[in-house]
């Protein structure tokens, strides 16, 4: 039971960096000229939620899961917005690196 509560939360913390991750490519990948508004990735909120839940001593597996389940929509949330800001473009939105 001990192995469970740990493997959760490094799928917890994983969580949280998968989706820092993706509000970086957004970043990258929004632009102006192409879209309306930069999309809504409710950055203070994920981060706020996260931390609530990793600076725990105890940490029960329903606060676990209800933590892992919101960085997951906040993830799903992510992906969506960079799937629309790459229809957006016509061709590859970044250049590649030739060395």
């Amino acid at each position: 039971m001990f192995f469970n509560i740990i493997s959760l939360f490094l799928d917890l913390k994983q969580l949280n960096d998968v989706r820092e991750k993706l509000e970086e490519l957004i970043d990258v990948v929004y632009n102006p000229t192409l879209l309306r508004g930069k999309p809504t990735t409710y950055r203070k909120v994920a981060r706020k939620t996260y931390l609530h839940t990793a600076q725990k001593k105890r940490i029960g597996h329903k606060v676990i899961r209800k933590s892992i389940r919101d960085q997951l929509n906040h993830v799903q949330r992510d992906i969506k917005s960079i799937h629309t800001l790459l229809d957006a473009y016509e061709g590859l939105p970044l250049p590649f690196k030739t060395e």
